[in-house]
């Protein structure tokens, strides 16, 4: 096999050699996790924080899950982050009593956050570990205090937008190929 390498060099029995694995149509999905490795938080997250306050009314924060197509928010307490609500927490209080009841009394202290420079991949472990669609982003410096929203929905735009990039590079590489040249026949 060795042997046959140095032999044939960059000459190959396939009509068009991708450049490495990462390129290869047939290797695609094993390189889903590198990707993710190379695409930070802070360039895909919504850049204004969706958040609920803590005294708003559980009507209030389905309406805004609604709006944003959320399934859970986090919840501000005096201007911090102080937990989440879900759309599972509303459901428990009776529609009728959603309008007097508040944030603060069926959100949970969840305190799992992501910040702006930690990779899609790691988000994606603590989406499953922590089995939410979203958490908010904080910076190292203010914890507390969220500047933005990272969504399962925009991990896997991000991994789509990746693979039709990946795409283009190859069939960009399929077009430079050079055709043999045939030989007529006289």
């Amino acid at each position: 096999m060795v042997t046959a390498f140095i032999l044939s060099g960059k000459r190959t029995i396939f009509p068009a050699q991708v450049n490495s694995r990462l390129d290869s149509p047939f290797h695609a999905d094993e390189f889903e996790p590198i990707v993710l490795h190379h695409v930070k938080t802070a360039d895909v997250m919504i850049h204004l924080p969706v958040y609920v306050n803590a005294n708003a009314s559980a009507s209030e924060a389905m309406s805004l899950m609604g709006d944003y197509g959320l399934a859970s928010l986090p919840v501000v307490e005096q201007s911090k982050l102080s937990g989440k609500v879900t759309i599972l927490a509303i459901h428990r209080v009776a529609e009728k009593e959603r309008q007097n009841v508040k944030i603060k009394d069926i959100m949970s202290r969840d305190g799992s956050t992501a910040y702006p420079d930690e990779d899609l991949f790691t988000i994606l472990k603590r989406f499953a570990a922590k089995d939410v669609g979203n958490l908010p982003v904080v910076t190292r410096e203010k914890p507390d205090c969220p500047i933005g929203l990272i969504t399962r929905s925009g991990l896997w735009a991000a991994l789509e937008t990746a693979k039709e990039g990946r795409a283009g590079r190859l069939a960009k590489q399929e077009t430079e190929v050079q055709p043999s040249a045939s030989r007529q026949s006289g």
